[in-house]
């Protein structure tokens, strides 16, 4: 037993339901369950999440997976379960590359996001989004954006570190009370792959992460520390 096709990319366990989350490329399980870049594990067997993504229930597959990597990333927030990546259909009907699990169906939120979404992340006042988009929900956001349940906001007038574009930020965290961001970005202040928002504007934290190759792909708080991974030496 395993996955057919593509592999997975973010694996979220709900200790409450006793259920794995297994999310990615894949089309589904070789045992025969289509479920495009979502299943559920529950320890015995994998089981579809209604029609997956990319996918209208009907249409025959392809056999080569998701594209971009399909779902990278899933967070609960507010007792619900979200899932974001490369997501072009729900159901056979247009979505926007991040979507709400209501225990049967997939939903929108709102006009969602115009590019790839990296991370999903649950805190106290919203579901937080990090990728490669420029709006959310008609709102200038840079690649970091905030769901309050009802709607899409930008966050702290993020701006625009790389490129004439577009910024690709991989990862966010709330570190003693400063948000923090990671990504691919180079700019003049001196904005190295992370920078931080001290309560009145966006930040450098130290000289940052330098190279020709840098970039920080991931954040995480454990133990009052703030971890930091990625490409640098």
């Amino acid at each position: 037993m395993g996955l057919s096709f593509g592999g997975p990319r973010c694996l979220l366990e709900d200790q409450q339901a006793d259920i794995l989350y297994v999310s990615g490329a894949m089309s589904g399980s070789v045992a025969g369950v289509t479920s495009p870049g979502i299943l559920t594990w529950d320890g015995t067997s994998f089981s579809a999440m209604d029609c997956g993504f990319n996918w209208d229930c009907v249409s025959p597959l392809s056999g080569g997976g998701l594209a971009n990597g399909g779902i990278g990333t899933m967070a609960f927030w507010n007792g619900e379960l979200y899932a974001g990546g490369d997501i072009y259909s729900i159901n056979g009907e247009p979505a926007y590359n991040v979507a709400r699990w209501d225990g049967s169906a997939w939903h929108n939120l709102g006009s969602g996001l115009d590019g790839l979404v990296t991370r999903l992340h649950g805190f106290d006042d919203g579901l937080y989004a990090t990728g490669y988009f420029n709006n959310a929900g008609g709102q200038l956001a840079h690649g970091l954006a905030r769901w309050d349940g009802t709607q899409w906001h930008s966050v702290f007038d993020f701006p625009l570190l790389s490129g004439p574009d577009l910024n690709y930020i991989h990862d966010v965290a709330w570190y003693q009370g400063q948000l923090y961001v990671g990504g691919n970005f180079v700019d003049d202040a001196g904005r190295n792959c992370i920078v931080r928002y001290d309560g009145s504007a966006w930040v450098s934290v130290e000289s940052g992460i330098r190279g020709s190759f840098s970039l920080v792909n991931l954040l995480e708080v454990h133990d009052d520390l703030l971890y930091v991974a990625g490409a640098f030496g």
